[in-house]
């Protein structure tokens, strides 16, 4: 397991019928393809939120937690369990 990184990522996601779904995303030059969303949860920060997703990637498994800001629409990588 990998500890909290909050670094900032690309991602390639479906908005439809209010529901957010992680397609893709990149980080540190990399790209990886989400093969599931094993989790999704919602962080209230006053008027602000985070919207959480665990997925599993296609390289190697590896579970990660990724999550978008809704004040600034920016999407960060918070933490990999390479164990998946």
């Amino acid at each position: 397991m990998v500890g909290m990184l909050n670094e900032l990522i690309h991602v390639f996601a479906y908005f439809r019928g209010g529901r957010i779904t992680p397609v893709s995303f990149t980080w540190q030059g990399r790209k990886y393809d989400v093969n599931r969303v094993t989790a999704r949860w919602v962080v209230r920060d006053g008027n602000n939120r985070r919207y959480h997703f665990a997925v599993q990637t296609a390289q190697a498994g590896n579970l990660h937690e990724i999550y978008l800001k809704n004040d600034t629409m920016q999407w960060f990588i918070g933490a990999i369990d390479e164990d998946g």
